[in-house]
């Protein structure tokens, strides 16, 4: 099985940071698990308060779990309601995102 590799304008080699590759790919799994886990213990924390606002231990407040509203703005409804609005408000920036392609 042979390797290809192509060069353009668009790419550079960072064959010299490939252990900190393996390491980001790493802490990027380790952060995914984390982030499920911390998803379900907030969950299990969650349904215990159920409608309390606060949760104790030894009658010690630990955790709050507080109701506040919040007010946004629909960008579906103001383009559908004044459209010549949005043209007027709009702002275009360029922006990179950084993205982890799966190991070759």
């Amino acid at each position: 099985m042979s390797k290809t590799t192509t060069t353009t304008v668009d790419s550079i080699a960072v064959d010299d940071l490939a252990s900190q590759l393996d390491l980001l790919r790493w802490v990027e799994d380790q952060l995914a698990g984390l982030k499920k886990f911390r998803a379900e213990l907030h969950r299990t924390f969650k349904l215990r308060l159920g409608d309390i606002e606060v949760g104790t231990v030894g009658g010690v407040p630990v955790m709050t779990y507080r109701r506040a509203l919040r007010i946004t703005l629909s960008q579906r409804l103001v383009r559908e309601l004044h459209p010549e609005i949005v043209r007027e408000c709009e702002e275009i920036a360029e922006v990179r995102t950084f993205l982890l392609l799966d190991a070759a």
